[in-house]
């Protein structure tokens, strides 16, 4: 499997799409840029879900309202894109 990083650019290259841009910060940096920005003082609060592994678990979501139906990650980047290309259209 590769790594995250990887999957939406192979995803956007599989619906021959442009390729995302990745910019990356350090955590102090946003700390501070979160002093005049808002959004940005709540990425340093969320900051540990995109620095390490997490893994989600819908047993007990499950268990209390029924089977729910999962949308693979590829199926949601080409759903994605066709409504993105779709509002472009006049």
């Amino acid at each position: 499997m590769p790594p995250c990083s990887a999957l939406p650019t192979e995803h956007c290259a599989a619906q021959q799409a442009p390729q995302p841009r990745f910019k990356s910060t350090l955590k102090p940096l946003l700390g501070l840029l979160g002093l005049f920005d808002p959004l940005l003082r709540e990425m340093v609060e969320m900051h540990y879900l995109i620095s390490s592994p997490l893994i989600l678990d819908d047993s007990a979501l499950q268990g209390l309202i029924g089977p729910i139906a999962k949308t693979s990650y590829a199926e949601g980047v080409r759903r994605a894109l066709q409504a993105a290309h779709n509002a472009r259209q006049p």
